[in-house]
């Protein structure tokens, strides 16, 4: 999924900046009357300038946010990952066996060193 996220962010980056230029350059004139009554198209610059800058802006912005969630994407899979490295490591899958020597009480299940003679629960060892 970030592959592709970065793979649009890019894409619509450049389709966008393409297309600001056809979007500025297409729609940044203005019709008036010659002075022989004739309908002409007139290149009105600040209008071009504000199409294209708004444009461009509007790109930036997408693409921007497409690359962004692609990084955000990429730094939860290092932290899932680290997560199941670190739970990985400090489970195991059997448990600590005390030394032989340590006594295991009937009555609470707990091991005991042998040099104990009562448990913890009030069972005497002997």
């Amino acid at each position: 999924m970030k592959q592709i996220c970065k793979t649009l962010g890019t894409i619509s980056l450049v389709l966008g900046i393409i297309g600001s230029f056809a979007l500025a350059g297409l729609n940044g004139t203005t019709l008036s009357i010659s002075r022989f009554g004739d309908l002409e198209k007139v290149r009105n610059w600040p209008l071009t300038i504000i199409i294209f800058a708004a444009s461009l802006l509007c790109v930036a912005a997408f693409s921007f946010i497409l690359m962004g969630i692609a990084e955000i994407l990429e730094r939860l899979e290092s932290i899932t990952w680290t997560q199941q490295t670190l739970i990985k490591n400090t489970t195991s899958e059997t448990e600590d066996e005390p030394p032989q020597s340590y006594w295991k009480c009937p009555e609470c299940g707990r091991s005991n060193p042998p040099y104990t003679g009562t448990c913890g629960c009030g069972y005497s060892k002997n």
